[in-house]
């Protein structure tokens, strides 16, 4: 006896709902299978439609084919029937009173359940918390809210919209300047609000349109993914209407009533005063414009204008379907050029669903991997680390190792052998280009300069009056460069001299007067202490001219320094050099520190095109890392490729970590008269890219880790 006459057809749940679903991508009609104690719904095509109106339960598969083929001119076959059962039995659909059926489903709950690991991840992920049950208020507020929905409403809208953007744009300076306001405790706690009032109109705009339309909303609640809270709208119930339109209008009504708050609300700004309602307004206008356009509308996700597009598209499970044709042309393209499509579109829309699949991939790529940074950075070492390690498996690695493990799976009678062997040498070339150490050279940033140099620093933190040296200029020893004056200094040496010009006149008038006779004797000593601490303050005045310690020339004068402007002890006043010795001095990064060697040589080759090139070997390399760049002309803020960012006491602080390096020239025919920047090239150990990323993520781990 055949299999197909002893399988018979379970009873399907009475509770059940088929009802006529939205058309396809090519116009064709689709039905649709509702569950309502799991809230489910599942689209199917004519036929298994057809085959679900004929169901007799008992029927053997081979009765149920030839009814199919004698009532409904249908041919189908008992294969079909099978997986349409199994379909069923998976998803709950048939009464749960059948033989077995519990035992079933028991198994499947016993399979299905995931490890303690997974599940903490998976709820790290992405878990929902509903909060409300709306459908009786949403239906009893409904007609306030209908009127919104009106024509006058969008014209109106429209009309404010242009207004508001045109008069803004007039003032946009002052727009802009409003953002510049929520850097405070205040303005964050404004901006908390606003965006939590905006995301709730949003949400009950996808709640009403719903209602409107007939469908019910079981449940209003908080989602967390990756521990961020997002409001949600439970609409599944959409899936009940045969309208696309009307399904793209519930999608798409959060965005609308968002791009309409933020239309009223740059509207209102124009006219507000400053103060508390103008920022709410500047936040509502802003974060509606730009959440609504720039992250709702991003079918790459599943908020709005991913569901919006596969409407658009007419293609349901928009993603699983897109990702599955995504999946098929990538192993066509590696391994079997003969392999089947797993759905059928027309030409136009096949090409749209890969691209669409390619792209969101990249996307979702950058994302996972820009967010599990932020989660590393944001979070205490062990946590960072682990959680970044979480995030870049489950999103990132784990879907590959999923999808390169189908291959072996693939039909041998599909496979291409030329195209595999062509495949795999191009990956295994890849990664040998990546793995073998070819380059030996280190790149460092560096100047030419005279090595007997000494840098003039202030005596104290005083405010430059003038400068009077000149960069490049012979100076004679003694010769003044730069004026500076301390303000309390000056106010010390004149109360000095008004207590000596107080005490000498006392002491002139001594004979004169009794009282100033009596105590000559000690105005004479504290005139003596007045004149002292005089010549001390008026010595530390001095100190205040910088001069020329030697004959020479001033190489370079302080960064930026102007006449008015404030010095600290540790700010470089000017380099001035004596006699004709030169050295190369530059910084090397630290990741490539340890590729040197004592020997190491190398060529400077000069910015200066006009400068011929010349060898140069190391001499030194400084123990520790310079916590400034000494060198203005290597910074970036002044032309170098040295990345810095100037401190409050306006040193030139490196981005990474930078290592002073000293070289001795070789055969060099030039004396020049300032100082020559350039780039030294330096032979090393050889390292490849991966040897070179390696090391940075050790790197990390180990300076993470707290060893």
């Amino acid at each position: 006896m055949n299999q197909s006459d002893t399988v018979t057809l379970p009873p399907l749940r009475e509770d059940i709902e088929i009802m006529q679903g939205a058309p396809d991508s090519s116009g064709a009609e689709t039905w649709v299978i509702h569950d309502p104690l799991q809230h489910r719904y599942f689209q199917i095509d004519r036929a298994t439609y057809n085959l679900l109106s004929l169901w007799q339960p008992g029927r053997s598969l081979t009765d149920i084919a030839e009814i199919a083929k004698r009532q409904a001119k249908i041919n189908i076959n008992e294969d079909h029937i099978a997986r349409l059962v199994e379909f069923a039995r998976l998803n709950n659909l048939i009464r749960q009173d059948q033989p077995g059926h519990w035992r079933e489903m028991s198994e499947r709950v016993a399979a299905d359940k995931k490890s303690l690991f997974w599940q903490i991840a998976h709820k790290y992920l992405f878990f929902k918390i509903p909060l409300v049950r709306p459908q009786q208020a949403l239906q009893s507020a409904l007609p306030y809210v209908e009127p919104l929905y009106s024509k006058p409403t969008a014209v109106g809208l429209g009309i404010v919209g242009i207004i508001g953007l045109y008069l803004t744009s007039r003032q946009w300076d002052s727009f802009l300047g409003t953002f510049d306001k929520f850097f405070s405790i205040e303005g964050i706690a404004f901006f908390g609000l606003s965006l939590l009032l905006l995301k709730s109109m949003h949400e009950l705009g996808h709640a009403f349109t719903a209602v409107r339309y007939g469908c019910r909303v079981p449940v209003m609640g908080v989602a967390f993914m990756m521990l961020t809270p997002l409001l949600y709208t439970d609409v599944t119930d959409s899936w009940r209407l045969p309208s696309r339109r009307k399904r793209m209008l519930i999608s798409g009504a959060g965005i609308l009533v968002e791009l309409g708050l933020a239309i009223i609300a740059t509207f209102l700004w124009v006219f507000l005063p400053d103060g508390t309602a103008r920022g709410i307004a500047f936040i509502i206008a802003t974060t509606g414009w730009v959440m609504s356009l720039a992250l709702n509308l991003n079918p790459c996700m599943r908020f709005d204008g991913y569901y919006l597009f596969s409407d658009l598209l007419g293609v349901d499970n928009l993603q699983p379907r897109a990702f599955a044709l995504g999946r098929w042309k990538l192993r066509q393209i590696l391994l079997a050029p003969d392999l089947e499509a797993p759905e059928k579109f027309s030409p136009r829309l096949h090409k749209t669903l890969i691209i669409y699949a390619w792209i969101t991939w990249l996307y979702r790529l950058v994302l996972f991997t820009t967010i599990a940074l932020f989660v590393y950075a944001f979070t205490f070492k062990l946590l960072g680390i682990i959680l970044f390690a979480l995030e870049i498996w489950l999103l990132i690695l784990r879907p590959i190792s999923l999808e390169v493990r189908q291959w072996p799976k693939i039909d041998s009678s599909n496979l291409s052998s030329r195209r595999i062997i062509v495949n795999s040498s191009l990956i295994i070339g890849f990664l040998v280009l990546f793995a073998m150490p070819w380059s030996t050279r280190i790149e460092v940033p560096a100047v030419l300069m005279a090595s007997d140099l000494t840098q003039l620093y202030p005596a104290r933190a005083a405010k430059v009056v003038m400068v009077s040296a000149v960069r490049n200029s012979e100076v004679r020893q003694g010769t003044s460069l730069l004026h500076l004056q301390d303000p309390k200094i000056e106010n010390q040496i004149a109360g000095t001299q008004i207590k000596l010009n107080q005490k000498r006149l006392r002491l002139a008038h001594a004979i004169a007067n009794r009282t100033d006779l009596d105590e000559s004797l000690v105005l004479r000593q504290e005139l003596g202490s007045l004149q002292a601490q005089l010549a001390g303050l008026l010595k530390e005045k001095q100190e205040l001219v910088v001069r020329a310690p030697f004959d020479g020339k001033v190489l370079q004068i302080g960064y930026n320094l102007h006449q008015g402007q404030w010095v600290g002890k540790k700010d470089l006043l000017a380099l001035v050099a004596s006699g004709e010795q030169l050295v190369v001095k530059g910084y090397i990064s630290q990741s490539n520190l340890y590729r040197l060697t004592k020997l190491s040589q190398g060529r400077f080759i000069p910015d200066d095109l006009t400068r011929s090139s010349f060898p140069v070997r190391l001499s030194r390399i400084a123990r520790t890392g310079s916590r400034s760049i000494d060198i203005p002309e290597l910074a970036s803020i002044t032309g170098g490729t040295i990345p810095v960012e100037p401190d409050s006491s306006n040193r030139l602080v490196p981005a990474t970590a930078q290592y002073l390096v000293e070289l001795k020239p070789l055969g060099i025919n030039m004396h020049p008269n300032q100082l020559v920047r350039g780039l030294v090239q330096l032979d090393g150990t050889a390292e490849s890219f991966l040897l070179r990323v390696w090391r940075q993520v050790t790197k990390v781990l180990v300076r993470e880790s707290g060893f």
